[in-house]
């Protein structure tokens, strides 16, 4: 299973949320995407992040909060990296509910996908 499915069944199961997991393997077609489907994936007013396991570099423009690997050089086994930069279910949720917390009476901003 992967981080983002797994940190979504965490998050329903230990706080009751409804999670939405989207793949968006290339940035370009969901970019040629219409307005109303790029909208329905990306819902506007609702609080989004990014799971990646490389840069966070330009995920700014999609997600409220991008989570990643934005240093360089490490190296090792999977497992022990993945959990030395927080890209583990836990930490991915608790990351996840601190930016839900923090747009708690406050307008979740739309993100401008226009392209």
């Amino acid at each position: 299973t992967s981080l983002a499915v797994d940190t979504a069944k965490l998050l329903a199961k230990e706080h009751a949320l409804t999670v939405k997991v989207v793949s968006m393997p290339c940035l370009e077609l969901f970019n040629a995407q219409p307005d109303a489907y790029r909208h329905s994936v990306l819902t506007p007013g609702v609080p989004s992040i990014s799971v990646e396991a490389l840069s966070t570099f330009g995920w700014h423009k999609y997600v409220h909060r991008p989570i990643g690997i934005d240093s360089f050089g490490a190296s090792g086994p999977a497992d022990k990296l993945y959990k030395h930069f927080g890209l583990v279910p836990e930490v991915v949720a608790q990351k996840a509910l601190k930016l839900i917390e923090y747009y708690k009476g406050r307008p979740v901003p739309t993100l401008d996908l226009e392209f």
